[in-house]
Formats: C-alpha cells, sequence, structure tokens
C-alpha cells in the first residue's frame, strides 16, 4: 500500500519559500482554532487525512453550505468517509490509492498545518502560492 506523509513535503516547500527575513515579510504564527476562523474565506485546499477541530469542521461545512467557501480535499483512500461531510456540503473531494498522513490546508494566502489543539500558520509573499501550485499539480493525478 501507498503511503504518502504530507506535512514534511509540503513544510519543505515553506522552507524553501523562505528568505531572509530582511527581504520578505513571511510570517509564522501558532493559532488556535477561533483565531483561524477568519482565514477560511474564497478558496480553501485541504490536503492529507483528517483535519481535527470541531470548530474548524463545522465553520467549513456551513460555509460551504451558505456558499462562501469553495474546497476541495486531496486524501488518501482510508480518509473518503471523513470527508464526506465536505462532499454532501458541494466540496469536491479526490483520493489517491493508500494512506496520507498528516494535514495541511491553504486558505486566505496562508499555509495551514495542524498541530495538536493549535495551528501553525504560515503566510507571506510566494507560500501559498508555491503550496497550491504543488497541490495543483497532484489534483490532476487524484480520483
Amino acid at each position: 500500500m501507498k503511503h504518502l506523509l504530507t506535512v514534511p513535503l509540503l513544510l519543505a516547500t515553506v522552507a524553501a519559500a523562505q528568505v531572509p527575513q530582511s527581504t520578505t515579510q513571511v510570517k509564522a504564527a501558532v493559532m488556535t482554532e477561533a483565531q483561524l476562523l477568519p482565514l477560511l474565506t474564497g478558496d480553501l485546499l485541504i490536503l492529507g487525512s483528517e483535519f481535527p477541530g470541531r470548530l474548524f469542521q463545522k465553520t467549513v461545512l456551513e460555509r460551504l453550505k451558505a456558499k462562501t467557501l469553495r474546497v476541495r480535499v486531496l486524501t488518501g483512500k482510508d480518509s473518503l468517509a471523513y470527508f464526506a461531510p465536505v462532499q454532501q456540503a458541494g466540496g469536491v473531494v479526490k483520493a489517491f490509492p493508500g494512506k496520507i498522513t498528516g494535514a495541511v490546508a491553504v486558505a486566505g494566502g496562508s499555509l495551514i498545518v495542524a498541530k495538536g489543539n493549535q495551528y501553525q500558520v504560515v503566510s507571506g509573499p510566494g507560500v501559498a502560492a508555491s503550496v497550491q501550485s504543488q497541490f495543483e499539480s497532484a489534483w490532476r493525478f487524484a480520483k
């Protein structure tokens, strides 16, 4: 069975996108679920397995139903059932064979990495675009 680990792959991308602070405005912050919610506008891309947080999940589903948020998910076949409510609410979910561990998201121009009960949020020029580019490449191959 294929097993993909998303977080290290995308964190390496974020690290590569960062340049010395004197030349860029890349920012990293640890946020709670409530602090994260304002970022959930426009498009939300999720790559990985379960994205934790009941408030996060509830907000995503509410905004999908209200059509104020568009959601695309790339996951492993093992996590399709977990994302069924997203699909039922109007999101698009695609899967790779096998299992994907870890979870990251791109929303509001930021990369969001779930870390226990908190979220590591990295934003700045090129950060979200770099991850989104990888997401789009993978999207073409998922089913």
